[in-house]
């Protein structure tokens, strides 16, 4: 600041001293707008992963609660298979099983499907339990949904007996048999981008190649940046549990 001489007034600051306050000043907020905007787009994240995570642990509870069972869909089991007529009088024998989660609709990372699962109810293992996605011409009992932020769902990594299978998965399946709460189980010729997912769906479950339990599930969802996997682990006897188990910026 240029003080003048003894007995005048201060002149004020020099421009090339309100230029460096400015400059100091307009760093200092770029600094500020930068971390507020990543602690924002962190807090977005977690957010859509953890709403994810909720949605999955509610479609493991509508299958341990039963719901759908209530619904007269058209089903019979006949000629050794489920057939879905357009009308007609619905089998005793064709019930609700449980729901299979699609990641990747459409090629759409940020999209998946929620398939009601029917089958014989005098099943005596799940080679023979006849099961496909309810195919009712009079009722979509098949959801899609947006995952909450947009977020992208790489890949479903599963383990069978304690073993990880090396080939990333991109759907879980949830069946209630014999009144035990749901077991979790995937499809093994499922892909993850297929045009016609309840074809091959059916064509997964059926015999010879039907659904295979799995002790733990991990789901890979990504923003672009960060990294998000949500653990799905227990058994067919027992509650499954649903977590958010960690969040980074390395790739999983």
């Amino acid at each position: 600041m240029n003080g003048g001489t003894q007995n005048q007034k201060p002149l004020g600051y020099t421009i090339v001293e309100v230029m460096i306050v400015l400059a100091v000043s307009g760093l200092m907020f770029l600094v500020a707008a930068v971390f507020i905007s990543g602690k924002q787009a962190k807090t977005s994240f977690a957010e859509g992963a953890n709403e994810l995570t909720s949605q999955i642990q509610s479609v493991i509870t509508q299958v341990n609660n039963g719901q759908y069972t209530d619904v007269p869909f058209l089903c019979n089991v006949t000629a050794g298979a489920l057939t879905y007529p357009s009308s007609g009088t619905p089998s005793s024998d064709c019930v609700f099983l449980g729901k299979f989660i699609r990641f990747g609709v459409n090629s759409d990372p940020s999209t998946y499907e929620v398939y009601t699962l029917a089958g014989d109810r005098q099943l005596s293992d799940l080679s023979t339990a006849k099961i496909t996605p309810v195919n009712d011409p009079n009722i979509n009992l098949t959801k899609q949904v947006t995952t909450p932020q947009s977020l992208q769902v790489t890949s479903v990594k599963v383990s069978v007996g304690g073993v990880a299978i090396s080939n990333p998965q991109y759907g879980v399946g949830f069946l209630q048999i014999n009144g035990q709460n749901s077991g979790m189980y995937y499809a093994p010729a499922l892909t993850q981008y297929d045009p016609n997912a309840a074809t091959r769906l059916t064509q997964a479950v059926a015999n010879p190649n039907p659904l295979v339990a799995i002790d733990s599930a991990t789901i890979c969802v990504t923003d672009g940046s960060q990294y998000g996997q949500i653990q799905i682990g227990g058994n067919g006897t027992s509650e499954l549990s649903v977590n958010l188990a960690s969040i980074s910026t390395t790739p999983c």
